[in-house]
């Protein structure tokens, strides 16, 4: 799963990765001989957590435009509104597919589909029964709490001072600290080593900044927090870092030389399969497709700039099977 990735990351998205979703409706040179209106909807609320699952979501949506020649279009619900009105009115400008991680849809965009056999809806994240997940409705789980720990285990194997970083507002926050935290617990206990693990909490880049500056650095961070917190990271060379939704390989974004791995989520080729059904018009399945498997079927993983060891592959290994 874990595989070495290159300094400067490139692949299949474009540039188009680093403007906002919202306008990511040019033409490509792709013949497509779908209607126009046929669009992949991103399905979120006005405001969207740092660290939560949409921002991978929204990257792959992208690249399915790229990649297939539909149009891409973010809608945005507001707390006023009716989830089920705003959903018939973005089927009817022609979101054919609705892919959303916003757990409070979750029941509703099962429902709509339920009742709109015509369309697909794929879903990141949230808790959903095989026998309530309708044959258009494609379900993934968010489990990314395994990969916080296999990056505690990683952290703890790489140096002896770890220290967590989040920064205030990061989606899940409490659950992802206390896994990185399992890790490292688990990385002592299975060779009888000592670390020095702390935890702090910081609004923004000044307070990642004045924390490394007043506390004696450590040799790792596990730094959770949001793109402008994180360019202060190559300010800080002797120290290394791991990071969380960098997007190692699917991103034109420069990654620092300090740092040595990132939390990721994995839907990408979850998303474009499921661009392929609809475009095929394949729109059911039975029984419908959904994975709880999070790290087997990679939907959660840590991404390495090394190789990894055979006592981290152990680890690993040891997690997929209690899957």
């Amino acid at each position: 799963m874990t595989k070495s990735f290159t300094r400067v990351a490139v692949g299949i998205i474009s540039v188009a990765l680093l403007v906002s979703l919202t306008a990511c409706t040019t033409p490509t040179e792709n013949k497509p001989t779908h209607k126009k209106a046929t669009s992949i909807c991103l399905i979120q609320s006005e405001q969207v957590k740092t660290g939560s699952p949409t921002k991978e979501l929204a990257a792959n949506v992208v690249e399915a435009q790229v990649v297939f020649g539909v149009r891409a279009r973010v809608v945005e619900i507001k707390p006023s509104e009716s989830v089920p009105a705003r959903l018939l009115k973005a089927l009817q400008d022609g979101c054919v597919l609705m892919a959303s991680a916003e757990t409070a849809y979750l029941n509703d965009l099962a429902t709509f589909a339920r009742g709109h056999s015509k369309m697909m809806v794929f879903f990141v994240g949230g808790q959903l029964a095989e026998a309530d997940q309708p044959a258009n409705l494609r379900w993934f789980k968010d489990d990314l709490v395994l990969a916080a720990r296999l990056a505690g285990f990683h952290a703890a194997e790489s140096s002896q001072n770890i220290s967590l970083i989040i920064q205030s507002g990061y989606d899940n926050s409490s659950a992802l600290a206390k896994a990185i935290a399992d890790g490292v617990s688990e990385y002592e206990q299975l060779t009888g080593q000592d670390r020095n693990f702390s935890t702090q909490r910081v609004t923004n880049a000044a307070g990642l900044k004045a924390n490394l500056q007043v506390q004696l650095q450590p040799e790792l961070v596990i730094l959770l927090a949001g793109p402008a917190t994180w360019k202060l990271v190559a300010n800080y060379p002797a120290v290394k870092f791991i990071g969380a939704d960098l997007q190692f390989g699917e991103s034109v974004t420069n990654i620092a030389e300090n740092v040595i791995g990132s939390i990721e989520r994995g839907s990408r080729i979850y998303l474009l399969r499921t661009v392929s059904a609809l475009l095929n018009r394949d729109f059911a399945n039975s029984p419908p497709i959904r994975s709880e498997r999070s790290i087997t079927d990679s939907l959660v993983q840590l991404r390495l700039l090394t190789d990894p060891s055979d006592l981290y592959s152990n680890y690993l290994a040891e997690l997929e099977s209690q899957q």
